[in-house]
């Protein structure tokens, strides 16, 4: 199973029925397509391309045991701080937004244009749609501290610094998919950029929402094209307007 989950890693996992959602413009979506796979973002690119403080370490609270400040606690700490920070480069993600309706935050974050769409999902079909890739994946949610602080130093504090970001996120409500290229760090060597994994599309995808629009033209004239490209790549699904639109074409 691709998608591992170990509860002793303390991860915070979605239910298989909650909804989750993929904004994208039409290039990346059409991507999706032709290569047949889910693509996962560079932890460090994630950094460049949006929130500078992917990856960093939350503060450990002063409460959180009584030897906060002991010497070989605190060494472990900065460690570990260090060694997340230069993992960034073998670590990979794929995120989606969990809610059970569209979010107009979304739309306007991921799509800058009209010829957008988004996925609607479950959690079982998304881990469904990966249950053929050769990678050993983790699927949880990210969780949002109010003060961006640890308790405790977890167990695996690389992996859950990557689960963690600051409240102001929290529109977000991500969900994600990772993957840890272990050999590429065993080797020192540069990670890739991206990572490309196999997923079953027929599998992922029930349903397409058009982005928001308030030309009805515009809308049937993408609405067909992305009917038609769908069935070019044998994918049986709705394609449906936004809920958001002015009107209903």
């Amino acid at each position: 199973m691709p998608i591992q989950y170990d509860p002793r890693k303390g991860l915070e996992q979605p239910a298989l029925s909650d909804l989750l959602w993929r904004y994208m413009d039409f290039t990346k979506f059409m991507d999706m397509l032709v290569t047949k796979k889910l693509y996962l973002t560079r932890v460090d690119k994630l950094a460049e391309l949006g929130d500078k403080f992917e990856g960093s370490f939350p503060i450990l609270s002063q409460n959180s045991r009584s030897g906060f400040f002991d010497k070989e606690y605190k060494q472990r700490y900065d460690a570990d701080a260090a060694k997340s920070k230069k993992s960034r480069r073998f670590y990979y993600v794929n995120c989606w937004h969990g809610n059970d309706c569209e979010s107009d935050a979304m739309w306007k974050i991921y799509v800058k244009c009209n010829q957008g769409i988004a996925i609607p999902t479950t959690v079982r079909q998304l881990k469904t749609s990966l249950e053929e890739a050769s990678e050993s994946m983790w699927l949880a949610k990210v969780k949002y501290p109010p003060k961006y602080e640890w308790k405790n130093l977890p167990d695996n504090p690389t992996l859950h610094a990557y689960l963690t970001k600051r409240k102001s996120f929290k529109h977000e409500e991500e969900v994600r998919v990772i993957w840890h290229d272990e050999a590429a760090e065993r080797s020192h060597r540069a990670g890739q950029i991206g990572k490309r994994v196999k997923c079953d599309l027929t599998k992922l995808i029930e349903k397409v929402c058009l982005a928001p629009t308030n030309s009805p033209t515009e809308t049937r004239w993408f609405k067909s094209l992305v009917k038609a490209v769908l069935k070019e790549y044998n994918i049986k699904a709705d394609v449906v307007p936004s809920d958001l639109s002015y009107y209903s074409p």
